[in-house]
């Protein structure tokens, strides 16, 4: 093997780094390219494919925030993070090593130890996809840990290490001035909702896991490893003040929300089109362009077929890669689509096969501006327990 091949390359920062982002508020990450096989590198590269970044949304698509997840389950198509991360989110997708980008829904939540189970749309099977649960219980202070995850809205893979220093209630893992900070929040939170008083003090002093390995916000809900490269936990708050004291949130807890006979939380979506969220905008734009295409279709079948060649082999060099989530069928299928108006935009070009190739270019068109019209991505419309109790889930974050 060549020696750039068995190099690593990956961001990283330390605990300096967020020293200095507690001051400046942006957070300098540091290219690494790691060739000496360290146990950082190899944690990027055994958890990177097993690790997400997850984008939440409003449904006209404005940017509410992210964090980050690991792919779990039997057949590799669900997602565990941390429930602040979706919590109130309209859409939900989940960005994978590859680039690729799929619609989420959540499937349960653990309110008191702030997880969230979600359930991705669109993903082949694939079990050898889920990282593999360890125990951290037998974790002892100074043990290397690792976490993996997209700090700072980061697309790239950061990876960062420290070790393990003690597992106590959420509360003590922090100094006594940012113990003060989450009492405070708690019993705001509590004088405003006295009906979450019980799940309150539950979360203040829930079990967690305290680390030195670096954190930043967008880390929330990433894998936290061990130098086996099995899940500890999930990386869940920072200390906000010093950056010395970070938090994660136990597998073993993880795996309880997994394995729950009964769903605690039932999440309720709806799949609107584009133009039943804005029917107006979408209506006059898919207007105007089939209008103009229409109009000066002499110009734009050429036009519009190029497009669908630049298209088809995007395509086609997508369903040609070996790591992709989503069945290559899927390319595949848009891949041919585009063909067939790419061959219309040369027919079109030639009088005698210009009338089947603006056909073709038009059709093409037509699909394209008929999936404003059909079932969108998933948005959640409301959420209800399954107990029969009227509250919502739990919904603030320390």
């Amino acid at each position: 093997m060549a020696k750039d091949e068995a190099c690593q390359s990956f961001k990283s920062f330390d605990a300096l780094a967020v020293a200095k982002a507690l001051d400046s508020g942006s957070l300098p990450l540091t290219d690494h390219l790691d060739c000496s096989g360290s146990l950082l590198a190899e944690a990027v590269k055994q958890v990177g494919p097993r690790s997400v970044k997850v984008e939440v949304q409003t449904p006209l698509g404005d940017r509410l925030g992210s964090g980050s997840g690991a792919f779990v389950g039997k057949d590799g198509t669900s997602v565990i993070t941390n429930f602040h991360v979706v919590n109130n989110a309209p859409v939900t997708r989940i960005r994978t090593a590859s680039g690729e980008v799929f619609n989420a829904r959540i499937k349960d939540v653990d309110e008191v130890n702030d997880l969230a189970v979600l359930e991705v749309e669109g993903l082949k099977k694939d079990p050898g996809r889920s990282i593999e649960f360890g125990d951290e219980s037998k974790l002892k202070p100074g043990d290397a840990l690792f976490s993996v995850g997209h700090p700072a809205g980061s697309i790239e893979k950061v990876a960062t290490e420290g070790s393990f220093r003690e597992a106590a209630p959420y509360l003590l893992q922090f100094r006594p001035q940012v113990g003060r900070q989450i009492v405070n929040s708690a019993m705001d939170f509590v004088i405003k909702h006295p009906e979450f008083q019980k799940e309150a003090e539950e979360r203040v002093m829930s079990h967690k896991l305290g680390t030195s390995t670096p954190l930043w916000k967008g880390n929330s809900g990433g894998p936290v490893v061990d130098n086996t490269f099995k899940l500890m936990g999930l990386a869940t708050a920072m200390d906000t003040i010093h950056g010395e004291s970070n938090v994660v949130t136990p597998a073993s807890l993880a795996k309880d929300l997994m394995n729950r006979p009964v769903r605690q939380f039932e999440f309720k979506y709806e799949r609107p089109s584009e133009f039943q969220k804005d029917p107006i905008s979408t209506g006059v734009a898919t207007g105007l362009v089939l209008g103009a295409a229409y109009a000066f279709r002499r110009v734009a079948a050429p036009a519009l077929g190029t497009f669908d060649a630049l298209s088809a082999y995007e395509n086609f060099s997508t369903a040609a890669r070996d790591d992709l989530y989503a069945p290559r069928s899927t390319y595949l299928k848009e891949g041919a689509l585009d063909t067939i108006g790419a061959i219309g935009g040369a027919m079109s070009l030639f009088a005698r096969s210009r009338g089947l190739g603006l056909v073709l270019v038009g059709g093409r068109l037509l699909t394209r501006a008929a999936t404003q019209f059909m079932p969108g991505d998933p948005v959640m419309t409301g959420v209800s327990r399954t107990n029969g109790d009227s509250r919502p889930p739990l919904g603030f974050d320390f």
